[in-house]
């Protein structure tokens, strides 16, 4: 739709994927332009990556000059010591990469047994899913061991491709792989009388952590980018904040995370906060939650199963006001109040992720937030939770 889902909030990661190059095969069956050998190089067919720009953008095609070769052609994306890049032998860790279908739409993402494992610190073991690129994407298999695949669409036939899985506790932290990807049928192209582009790659990354993240450039390095941290402190906050009474309804779409997360929270020196509690994918969410001197005083609204959520917008809203809560989200849309909270009267800022450590961020998009500087009536709350 192009609609803007909000303000991407998200976790410090690092991409310690740095190399795109191609493996080819005992001939030359596949290639790549020269400019395309560095991670920074120039399509020149006119395909642009998922950003909108030809930086890049590698591709896999058939000149249909070379005799029948034998053994697979993939994708690799190197990393080594030298490099920086290393793994952590009981990390979990996730690969991603974009793929633009061309001639083919059927493609296999590998974890090599030179990082890989079928269990948490286990032996090496190769790992690979199976994906069709067609429509909205198909994860069509998993081999055993593997955590998690998804298949994302975007637009111009793009996909981005994601692949969850163990680190090994027997091999090297330092690996020669990272994104492994080929066309399950390449012995189709063997044929002569076949030419044309096979398949586009962009913006490889492997990370640490059991989803993925947006993507970060690497330039022959590992990268990292930082913690995402916003609040809303000093004049900026006085100038609108009702220590007394108020209402926020905030709306949000919920990351793929499995820790406990605030996706809006007022708080001061004191260990006191007003919540609204984002929760996280395996657990509950969707509630205001008051807490004075860190004793809590009140719930408001019923929880959701935010597993059942996943990837669709949640609001919230929550109304404040000593021995006056309520609040209704609109996956249950169930108020429920509480007549027995007190308040601090001393809040001081508004961060948009949990607490004063800058850590456990939504890794998920703010799409809005309403305040008003008065608790309003809990049918107009109802409403608000509606819009």
């Amino acid at each position: 739709t192009r609609e803007s889902k909000g303000l991407l909030i998200e976790e410090s990661r690092t991409n310690i994927n740095v190399t795109t190059t191609f493996r080819r095969s005992n001939v030359n069956r596949f290639g790549m332009n020269s400019a395309d050998e560095q991670n920074a190089g120039e399509n020149t067919n006119g395909v642009v990556s998922p950003v909108g720009t030809a930086k890049g953008v590698a591709r896999a095609f058939f000149t249909g000059s070379e005799s029948d070769p034998t053994g697979s052609v993939y994708l690799m994306a190197s990393t080594s010591g030298s490099d920086g890049a290393t793994f952590s032998n009981t990390n979990t860790h996730t690969s991603s990469v974009w793929i633009r279908t061309g001639l083919e739409t059927v493609f296999k993402m590998q974890a090599h047994s030179q990082y890989a494992s079928a269990s948490a610190g286990g032996s090496a073991d190769t790992i690979d899913f199976t994906f069709t690129l067609t429509g909205d994407g198909t994860v069509t298999s998993i081999e055993s061991g593997g955590i998690a695949a998804s298949v994302t669409k975007y637009p111009n036939n793009w996909y981005r491709c994601t692949f969850t899985y163990h680190r090994n506790s027997t091999s090297s932290v330092t690996s020669s792989y990272g994104v492994i990807v080929y066309p399950v049928n390449y012995a189709s192209y063997n044929s002569n009388s076949v030419n044309g582009d096979i398949f586009w790659v962009w913006g490889p990354q492997v990370e640490t952590g059991t989803f993925a993240t947006s993507y970060i450039p690497t330039y022959g390095l590992a990268a990292t980018r930082g913690k995402d941290l916003a609040e809303i402190d000093g004049e900026e906050f006085t100038e609108f904040f009702n220590q007394t009474e108020g209402t926020i309804n905030c709306a949000y779409w919920l990351g793929d995370d499995n820790a406990a997360m605030r996706v809006f929270q007022i708080n001061d020196s004191n260990n006191s906060v007003i919540d609204i509690v984002a929760g996280s994918g395996s657990g509950s969410g969707g509630y205001g939650y008051v807490s004075t001197g860190g004793v809590a005083q009140a719930n408001g609204g019923q929880s959701s199963t935010n597993a059942n959520y996943l990837n669709n917008l949640h609001v919230t809203t929550l109304a404040y006001k000593a021995n006056d809560i309520a609040g209704i989200n609109r996956n249950t849309g169930v108020l429920t109040t509480d007549t027995s909270a007190t308040l601090d009267g001393a809040y001081n800022r508004v961060t948009f992720y949990q607490g004063s450590t800058g850590a456990d961020q939504l890794n998920g998009h703010l799409q809005r937030v309403q305040y008003y500087p008065k608790r309003l009536p809990d049918n107009q709350l109802k409403n608000l939770n509606n819009q």
